[in-house]
């Protein structure tokens, strides 16, 4: 009985050339101006339809033979985790050299999908048996056939374990750390625009620096379309930087008077940036991370001072946070204000997030120091008047919460303000509403990332020399948020702390 040889495609086009027996997953972390995150997985515990997943699948060979005729059964996927993927979010592509099939579970398609041993037919659950079957298409009508596969959720790449089930069949790599069956690449940048890059969050290399010519700082990064993007102003001018590799970069300009946050998101095969200008909010949108288009919408007259300084995508939505409020766009061109959106807090809110199949914000109350307020929003339009429990700051003068992220199992906030060494500068909680918080090692500017099992955290660290206070770029690592590993220094001194945090499976 012959059985069809298995490989999967790291990326989301099934046509890729690269064959891997592990996802190959990409994350940037920045520091002091951005830290990112591409990997497999940074979603929510028992999420349906939000846009990332710690779910992993497995394939292996079917039995049935392949050959002539539009009727064999190809491969059997297995998935795990804690999530069930809703079908109407997920996406599988097989090809077979130049030849690209689409698989659904609704008949009539080139290839069709059956369920066994689930118990909701509207959803890929774990632990539940796939089978994947010629359709309309005579897929594989050799004795054996190279398959490519593509797995994608809610536009994000799904990871496979490496496990193809071909002997013989070991696959391609293109490079990243594959401890703990996630490869990845992280990449930090500072305030001055140096860049640094890990493929194992110890060892550290020096990428290309960018050009902030007058002082800016890259505010946030997204990855999306085979490329990492940044933004950053040049003065008064607004520019975005692409990068394939987190090494090096390229830099688009717009000159337009424009300034300050200019934050951004990806989904569904679009970047959306959202900041403020002198006239008021502006929004750019492009799909590839190259070209940029200003888009004319609905609410940036309305505001004049307030920054949009954290964007977030969910089913199908961007929505983007100000210290005035939410706004929000389906079409990353058209955008409206959100009914009772958080609002009327001095501090801006540079932590939000989608997960737990809702939009999240993290903001501060007025007075300037004092418990946080945690926002939610079932679908970025209509949010909560009244924040969950407060997230309480044991220091005088605590900063922005710089990031919230959560990392399969629970939310970690993010201090980015100072404080003394045994200060309170982060929170975690289970459900979003009963928060602990816990020491990081940062003085100011703390932002911070979850993979493979360790937090990675960036930020400004204290120092003296000469008597003097001095501050240095650095990176602590934990696996339990209690004790921290410093993985790099600085070696001069650095000149402000982190702006924010982005990951592609927010």
């Amino acid at each position: 009985m012959q059985k069809a040889e298995i490989r999967r495609n790291e990326e989301e086009t099934a046509v890729s050339p690269v064959i891997a027996t592990i996802l190959m997953v990409a994350i940037t972390v920045v520091l002091a101006g951005v830290l990112y995150v591409w990997a497999n997985s940074l979603a929510s515990e028992g999420t349906d339809t939000s846009v990332g997943t710690l779910n992993t699948y497995t394939t292996v060979d079917a039995d049935d033979e392949t050959g002539p005729g539009a009727d064999d059964t190809l491969v059997r996927m297995q998935v795990t985790g804690k999530d069930d993927l809703a079908w109407s979010f997920i996406k599988i592509i097989i090809s077979v050299g130049d030849n690209v099939y689409t698989c659904s579970v609704v008949a009539g398609d080139d290839c069709e999908i059956s369920q066994a041993a689930g118990d909701n037919d509207n959803a890929w659950e774990p632990g539940e048996y796939l089978f994947l079957s010629e359709g309309t298409e005579d897929i594989c009508s050799e004795a054996e056939c190279l398959l490519e596969i593509s797995v994608t959720y809610n536009g994000r790449t799904l990871a496979g374990d490496g496990v193809s089930g071909q002997g013989g069949n070991v696959g391609g790599s293109t490079g990243g750390h594959t401890g703990g069956g996630i490869s990845y690449t992280i990449v930090t940048i500072d305030d001055e625009g140096n860049t640094f890059y890990s493929t194992d969050t110890q060892n550290w290399a020096l990428g290309e620096v960018l050009p902030f010519d007058s002082g800016g700082y890259a505010p946030d990064v997204e990855y999306g379309e085979s490329m990492f993007v940044t933004t950053s102003n040049d003065g008064y001018d607004m520019y975005f930087a692409y990068s394939s590799d987190g090494d090096t970069w390229t830099k688009t300009k717009n000159t337009k008077n424009y300034y300050n946050y200019n934050s951004l998101a990806y989904g569904d095969g679009m970047f959306v940036s959202a900041g403020q200008g002198s006239g008021g909010w502006v929004m750019y949108k492009s799909t590839d991370g190259i070209s940029w288009t200003e888009t004319q919408d609905d609410v940036s007259s309305n505001s004049g001072t307030a920054w949009l300084s954290c964007t977030m995508y969910g089913e199908g939505t961007f929505v983007s946070i100000a210290s005035s409020g939410a706004v929000y766009s389906t079409d990353g061109e058209n955008w409206n204000t959100a009914t009772n959106s958080p609002s009327g807090y001095t501090v801006h809110p540079d932590s939000c997030a989608y997960a737990n199949g809702k939009f999240w914000a993290v903001k501060k109350t007025s007075g300037g120091s004092g418990p946080w307020i945690v926002a939610q929003s079932e679908d970025g339009t209509d949010w909560t008047s009244e924040s969950y429990d407060k997230i309480s700051c044991s220091h005088s003068g605590c900063g922005l919460m710089k990031r919230l992220i959560h990392d399969g199992t629970q939310f970690v906030a993010m201090d980015g303000g100072g404080g003394g060494a045994n200060s309170s500068r982060g929170a975690y909680s289970a459900d979003g509403e009963t928060w602990t918080t816990f020491y990081n090692p940062m003085y100011t500017g703390a932002t911070m990332t979850y993979v493979d099992g360790t937090y990675v955290l960036a930020g400004m660290i204290d120092g003296t020399v000469g008597g003097s206070q001095e501050h240095y770029n650095a990176i602590y690592t934990s696996t339990d948020l209690s004790t921290w590993t410093l993985q790099y220094q600085s070696g001069n001194v650095g000149c402000c702390g982190n702006k924010a945090i982005a990951t592609s499976l927010d």
